[in-house]
């Protein structure tokens, strides 16, 4: 569901994303993707954060079956290269986890490498 305030709300998962796919405009390392998700102020709300691996795998599954909302612009600036994820690869600690939007492949990269993008999350619900 659009907000209207620039974010887009997944009732099914509560979870809420920004409606621009990449609010930095650049790449980023995981440690910048981390530190620009947890620094982000956005719509009143400052407890955005960099999904798992299965929040963002969840989004690009949900984005694959359904193109309307591409094609609807409930999202913007979405890039088909790779998102980072928080989720670190459990065999070595100094590669996190990878999801691309288009094409379901999850794979997982280096935390120095330099070129994939940021799409942070919050949670809605209340604990």
């Amino acid at each position: 569901m659009d907000n209207g305030d620039g974010t887009v709300t997944d009732n099914l998962t509560g979870l809420m994303w920004p409606k621009n796919a990449n609010l930095p405009g650049t790449f980023k390392t995981w440690q910048q993707a981390v530190d620009f998700a947890n620094g982000l102020s956005l719509c009143d709300y400052r407890n955005w954060r960099l999904p798992t691996r299965k929040e963002l795998y969840s989004l690009s599954k949900f984005l694959r079956y359904d193109l309307t909302l591409l094609s609807r612009n409930t999202f913007l600036n979405m890039q088909s290269p790779y998102y980072w994820s928080s989720t670190h690869n459990a065999n070595n600690p100094g590669y996190a986890w990878i999801v691309p939007m288009r094409d379901g492949y999850v794979g997982y990269y280096s935390k120095s490498y330099n070129f994939n993008y940021v799409w942070p999350v919050r949670s809605t619900c209340k604990l």
